[in-house]
């Protein structure tokens, strides 16, 4: 069966306050998703096992149809193109996600994943699924100039999760940011003359160019003042410049395109890193130092990495807050080394999340739509089993609350996936936009 994808685009048209798609965005899609985007086949019926509803960071979605024998890569490739028309030179920084709504787990669908897999797997009823850029090349100006649509839906992935993440927030900071989105809004003020920022929040509010933190924390006549003056600053500047001074500010004060990873190297006597997964510095271990901004030590470069395998622990006991027991890790064989590079993480989960990630790079780099996974995960005596610790364990947890096991096996369930926490939080609240076109700077 052929896939497609029910999409409605919008024509193109200008930033002004009042017009064109931007402006149109402003507006909040209605309950249940734009009109625009239904199936009129499909109204009224509940979706089949063939249908997949695919969400995108602007709060829109698309609904593609697939056959079981399809494979994820084909699903990816074309939603990619129905984010504009043209090619998308970059389709290989595109990954699909799953989001459990009761509890906010995520899961990376690899692209060799069989759409009969997918929806087995990861149905409707317990999972959201999410088109997300996970995969970056190491300049973002290239894939400007190479792949506007695949930049513009990057940015404004970016942008929808710093402004509904929950973490600590510059003032300055935000500000600067504000004024910059709000130049890519307003693309027609040439000026800083021609920018009031009165009449700009009388017709828009700010609440979609600050988060909210910074609303409630700074008073309304202090904060309007302080955009008002840092505009002057940015009124020159064009779209790309100022996305691309965006996305530079996000990187350096926090770090939006690395992931991170709790675990260790090698098994047995491992020893324990945070590990730093990005387009810049590869796979790298951070190292700390008091005072001092972290060290990124690169351990591998993705270009050099020839097989990725998965390991696990023996034990099959499923453990009360679902996933994997036991200890896992991710094997690579690089090019030069005598020995492979072996990544002991918390779980089964972390150690298919960090294989999804570098396998994806790698592709990326060296432009191949060949998987260096071997996907079929191998049972490993030296990886230790979390149940049987707890069980020989148990006698000396008995000075321990009932209130504080359950926060300890609260905190081990949030540990699923080995990721250590960022300011850009993976959970948000959904500010719901409508029918943006990705051709075009996205609207707010």
């Amino acid at each position: 069966m052929i896939l497609f994808v029910c999409y409605s685009h919008e024509p193109e048209g200008g930033g002004r306050y009042g017009e064109g798609v931007l402006a149109r965005a402003m507006q909040p899609a209605p309950p249940g998703g734009s009109p625009k985007r239904t199936n009129p086949a499909n109204a009224g019926t509940t979706a089949d096992q063939s249908t997949l509803k695919v969400h995108l960071p602007n709060g829109g979605f698309n609904v593609v149809r697939a056959s079981a024998e399809e494979d994820v890569r084909s699903v990816l490739r074309l939603l990619a193109s129905r984010l504009a028309t043209g090619d998308r030179v970059y389709a290989s920084c595109y990954a699909l996600r799953a989001r459990k709504l009761n509890t906010g787990k995520i899961r990376w669908i690899h692209q060799d994943t069989p759409v009969s897999e997918l929806l087995s797997r990861w149905g409707v009823a317990e999972w959201r699924l999410e088109l997300r850029v996970r995969y970056l090349p190491a300049s973002l100006r290239s894939l400007q100039d190479a792949d506007r649509v695949t930049f513009h839906y990057y940015y404004d992935q970016v942008r929808h999760d710093y402004l509904n993440a929950n973490h600590p927030i510059d003032q300055e900071l935000a500000i600067q940011i504000c004024c910059l989105e709000i130049k890519i809004f307003c693309k027609d003020i040439a000026t800083d003359k021609k920018f009031n920022v009165e009449c700009f929040e009388k017709d828009f509010g700010l609440h979609k160019f600050l988060p909210k933190p910074v609303l409630d924390a700074v008073k309304p006549k202090v904060l309007k003042k302080a955009i008002q003056q840092q505009f002057k600053k940015v009124a020159h500047m064009s779209d790309t410049e100022c996305m691309l001074k965006y996305l530079e500010t996000m990187h350096t004060h926090y770090g939006y395109d690395r992931e991170t990873f709790t675990g260790a190297l090698g098994i047995g006597w491992a020893i324990p890193v945070e590990l730093a997964i990005g387009p810049d510095i590869d796979i790298s271990y951070v190292s700390h130092k008091a005072g001092e901004p972290p060290e990124y030590c690169r351990v591998a470069s993705f270009a050099d990495v020839l097989a990725l395998h998965t390991l696990r622990s023996p034990c099959t006991i499923q453990p009360p807050q679902g996933g994997s027991c036991g200890k896992a890790a991710l094997q690579l064989r690089v090019k030069g080394a005598s020995e492979t590079l072996t990544i002991t993480v918390s779980s089964v989960e972390a150690a298919e999340s960090l294989a999804d990630l570098v396998d994806g790079y790698c592709r990326l780099v060296t432009d191949s739509q060949t998987s260096l996974w071997n996907r079929t995960t191998t049972i490993c005596k030296q990886l230790s089993c979390q149940c049987k610790k707890e069980s020989s364990s148990k006698s000396s947890e008995g000075s321990e609350g009932r209130e504080g096991k359950e926060s300890k096996e609260s905190r081990e369930g949030r540990e699923w996936s080995g990721v250590a926490p960022t300011l850009l939080s993976e959970d948000y609240a959904e500010i719901v936009d409508d029918d943006a076109d990705y051709s075009t700077p996205a609207g707010i």
